[in-house]
């Protein structure tokens, strides 16, 4: 047999049985950081997850009311997975979550994005009082709303009215006479959709009976669409007995 053939062939047939003496998990392809991602059975991904496992307070800034906390909690539950351990801690305003480092960068930018600041608009009304074409009066109240989120606003005066007499004292109850403002906005990008209540009220002139007097009072109350920058009429009322009109407008300007 030819010297260098064999030679030859002897190198080959001592590779292939190194090789084939070699354990198959040192065959293997390095398997990676995660085994949870491949499919592997449900203990060993719990135990690589428990070994792994990092826990952290994500606080929930620019969240206020409880139910928006319980909003973010519901959400990250039904996004992230299930063996995910998620718990709202409400004095704290604060979600604790214990996952693997890669889970919990998603569940940070998932509460980034659920948290950003709210849009702010400054809501003003105005109240004319009309009389035919002419207006008599006009008076300016303003709120700042928070889209999604209820404002209130009251000022006025208390008008005593007299109720009875008791052992010789009269007794009084107290009207609130001014105006209130109720207003709910929701934020739709190149509209706010409003929904709103005006209460405006104020004593008429009773000179020959003056502790017991006689309030005007208009209310106005609805739904609109405003487009941001531009006043639209809410609403009109008659003031009794006379031939004067209440009417409101409202403006929304964006404040952010």
């Amino acid at each position: 047999m030819h010297p260098h053939f064999t030679r030859r062939t002897l190198v080959v047939s001592l590779g292939t049985a190194l090789l084939s003496s070699l354990p198959l998990h040192a065959q293997a392809k390095t398997p990676p950081a995660n085994p949870c991602r491949p499919l592997t059975t449900r203990s060993e991904c719990t135990q690589w997850r428990n070994d792994h496992d990092i826990t952290k307070t994500i606080f929930l800034t620019n969240t206020t009311q409880q139910n928006d906390a319980n909003e973010v909690l519901v959400a990250l539950r039904n996004v992230l997975d299930p063996s995910i351990k998620i718990y709202l801690v409400a004095s704290q305003n604060a979600i604790v979550v214990r996952t693997i480092p890669e889970d919990m960068a998603q569940a940070e930018a998932l509460v980034a994005d659920l948290t950003k600041p709210r849009k702010q608009y400054r809501l003003t009304y105005t109240v004319n009082t009309l009389e035919g074409k002419n207006r008599i009066s006009s008076e300016v109240y303003s709120v700042v709303a928070v889209n999604g989120q209820r404002v209130t606003e009251k000022q006025g005066n208390k008008v005593p009215v007299i109720t009875g007499s008791k052992d010789g004292e009269l007794q009084y109850t107290y009207i609130d006479v001014g105006h209130a403002l109720d207003a709910t906005l929701s934020d739709g990008g190149s509209v706010v959709a409003l929904k709103t209540k005006v209460e405006v009220s104020s004593p008429a002139p009773t000179p020959s009976m003056p502790t017991e007097p006689t309030i005007h009072q208009t209310v106005l109350e609805g739904s609109i669409l405003l487009t941001p920058g531009k006043p639209l009429t809410l609403g009109s009322a008659d003031i009794e007995g006379t031939h004067q009109r209440i009417e409101v407008e409202v403006l929304a300007t964006p404040t952010n």
